[in-house]
């Protein structure tokens, strides 16, 4: 991903521009890498820490820092903002994001740990054909920049409270922006909680989440050629569109549309294998294990095959607009 030079100027530009750095909170993922330690290096006191309680290890649940002091909320701000940077700058060889957003509290009548506990409690949502409610991690940078487009502004107010219009997150072309826009979402009434996602809603978020997750695996993968975001979401929408479900039948599926040919599921041994899998009557071992079954002489055979049936015009390749449209939670 190509970050623009002057990144770090603009975003602390931006951001103290609307508000003091006293004002301004970190919202931090640690799942793929906790960088609290860095942050808080050199700081005159101990900044607060307030973790958003979610139903697995702490280790794994996103916190909120602030600083209480202006050099510290200065330090902090310009650590973040160069540690967005670094990483989205890393995208590309799979670095790990953790630094998903900068919360304006003065826009808000929330401490620290009110606003940790809201977002904790608003990311447990009900989804089709479950009884129980499931975690959205909506705060990830990855997802929330997309979430108004799938469920409109009143699911973002929802989700997000009373913070709804101040969260601000990395973007590689501005430094920082906006999720909201503060005239444009006023007038819309949140939807109730625990937000209910509709079929749609979910699909369409589960398929962003599948999209993401292949994007950060491919770039740790030796490509033919470097993997466009649309034919990664063509992928994504096929592998769910013949019923895989797992990270590793997911991702499997990935792999070989990227190494070998992104029509390699319709050629007839491929078929056969989905036929196998999806028989119910049999127990079969999963779609990774048996895909790794094949030499890599046979995928030469693979590819020859379909390079010749698409010259000769018979190979269709399935498109999101007939698939299905899914995303991760």
């Amino acid at each position: 991903m190509t970050v623009v030079a002057n990144f770090a100027d603009q975003a602390f530009t931006r951001l103290s521009d609307q508000s003091s750095p006293l004002n301004w909170c970190v919202l931090i993922d640690p799942t793929l890498g906790d960088p609290g330690e860095s942050l808080l290096e050199g700081m005159d006191s101990q900044a607060a820490q307030q973790h958003i309680r979610l139903p697995f290890s702490e280790s794994y649940c996103p916190y909120l820092l602030k600083a209480d002091n202006p050099r510290d909320a200065e330090r902090l701000l310009s650590a973040s903002i160069e540690l967005a940077r670094s990483e989205l700058s890393g995208v590309s060889k799979g670095v790990a994001r953790s630094v998903h957003a900068w919360l304006r509290m003065d826009q808000m009548d929330l401490s620290l740990l009110a606003l940790a506990m809201q977002i904790g409690k608003n990311a447990l949502v009900k989804v089709p054909s479950s009884r129980s409610l499931k975690v959205f991690r909506f705060y990830d940078s990855r997802l929330s920049t997309k979430l108004i487009s799938l469920i409109g502004l009143e699911g973002w107010r929802a989700l997000a409270g009373e913070s709804w219009n101040s969260w601000w997150v990395p973007d590689a072309r501005e430094g920082v922006v906006p999720l909201t826009s503060t005239v444009q979402a006023a007038v819309m009434e949140p939807r109730k909680l625990p937000l209910h996602l509709t079929e749609r809603e979910f699909r369409a978020i589960e398929h962003l989440g599948w999209s993401n997750r292949i994007e950060t695996a491919a770039y740790r993968w030796e490509l033919p050629s470097p993997a466009t975001r649309q034919l990664i979401e063509q992928i994504a929408s096929t592998a769910l569109l013949r019923g895989l479900t797992s990270d590793k039948d997911i991702l499997a599926f990935a792999y070989c549309s990227l190494v070998w040919h992104a029509d390699f599921h319709v050629h007839p041994d491929v078929e056969a294998i989905f036929a196998r899998i999806g028989d119910k009557n049999a127990e079969t071992p999963d779609f990774s294990f048996l895909v790794e079954q094949i030499e890599d002489e046979h995928w030469q055979e693979i590819v020859c095959w379909l390079n010749n049936q698409q010259s000769a015009g018979k190979s269709e390749r399935p498109t999101a607009e007939t698939g299905i449209e899914r995303v991760i939670l």
